[in-house]
């Protein structure tokens, strides 16, 4: 019996969806984690490898959340799935200049959620339901990956980008965590229906880039400017500017950026974000 229930344990406490490491059991969970997992490769192998630099001595953390969720969700996962409490206010133990950064990525209308403040229940309902959005636009997304239609996908871009909107107008932040998910999720819709169509019509090219350029300034706060996730987006930003100067580069300057006023500062953004993925990916060998 004993050891039916430690067994049981350690799945539920040490696991990974992708199976139990004993190795990769060691890591603790980081409110500001400074490791990544990757999942199995073909190989099936895995590994863990630093998204910055870490100072001798400084532990080594991952993310035990599946996704990036708010605070609260937060809170109320580790609580329930590892007997972690990270606390009721957002990023306690995280350095002065990297807190106040952190902190900021949770703030709804300019205030932070404490658990216990008059406006922790509006504000963490807020976000819950945005969350719920999300999380049914991420089960749309793998059911409509089985799926031929072009109907399909294109409903699915209009209607990311109409969560992504609704996000963004309720929050009151553009660097809150959640919209670093939505813009990934719209990317995903804008990817799917190009699998499907072959190049994307202009209107859709533009909210792609648009998607692509705030999902970067997220991610690079939240993330650190050296994450893997974050050279996916540059990749994904050059193929998208490259593109547009090709096809429709009146509506890539219109969009109204200054690196992409016109031909010239557009086709060296897409240098710097092609560096940018050489840069990070130098980073991360595979071996």
């Amino acid at each position: 019996g004993d050891d039916l229930y430690r067994m049981l344990f350690a799945l539920r406490y040490n696991g990974f969806p992708s199976g139990l490491y004993p190795h990769f059991s060691m890591f603790n969970h980081g409110e500001d984690a400074n490791c990544v997992k990757y999942p199995p490769g073909a190989g099936k192998w895995s590994e863990v490898r630093c998204t910055r630099f870490v100072a001798r001595g400084d532990p080594l953390t991952i993310s035990y959340l599946p996704d990036i969720v708010s605070h609260g969700t937060r809170r109320e996962y580790l609580l329930a799935h590892h007997h972690i409490d990270i606390g009721a206010a957002p990023h306690d133990g995280a350095p002065g200049e990297r807190r106040a950064a952190l902190r900021e990525t949770e703030t709804i209308h300019g205030i932070l959620p404490v658990a216990g403040t008059d406006d922790a229940p509006t504000l963490s309902a807020a976000a819950s339901l945005i969350e719920s959005e999300l999380d049914a636009l991420a089960g749309r997304i793998r059911v409509a990956a089985a799926a031929d239609g072009r109907d399909v996908a294109e409903r699915l871009e209009d209607d990311a980008v109409e969560i992504v909107c609704g996000a963004a107008e309720a929050l009151g932040n553009e660097e809150h965590a959640l919209l670093c998910r939505a813009y990934g999720l719209h990317v995903r819709t804008a990817e799917a229906l190009a699998l499907r169509v072959g190049p994307l019509p202009k209107n859709t090219l533009r909210r792609l880039a648009e998607s692509l350029r705030r999902l970067l300034r997220a991610q690079t706060v939240l993330l650190g400017p050296d994450h893997p996730d974050v050279a996916a987006t540059f990749d994904g930003l050059s193929r998208c500017v490259g593109g547009m100067l090709g096809r429709c580069p009146g509506e890539l300057f219109a969009i109204g950026v200054k690196e992409w006023k016109d031909a010239p500062a557009a086709a060296r953004a897409e240098w710097e974000y092609r560096r940018e993925v050489a840069r990070i990916g130098g980073m991360y060998p595979r071996d």
